[in-house]
């Protein structure tokens, strides 16, 4: 039985990795995601002729 229990703290390891490399990723895409929306909006009121 003592396998069962290292088997299963490998798949928790394994699995808090996976979950961490994906919350690293997802922040580094909403950070993308903002600099070009942030790039957009600024840009408006030069399209619209307001500056």
């Amino acid at each position: 039985m003592r396998w069962m229990s290292r088997l299963h703290n490998r798949n928790s390891l394994i699995q808090i990795k996976l979950i961490l490399h994906f919350q690293r990723r997802r922040k580094r895409v909403l950070r993308l995601v903002n600099q070009i929306l942030l790039l957009h909006l600024s840009m408006v009121p030069r399209y619209w002729g307001i500056i």
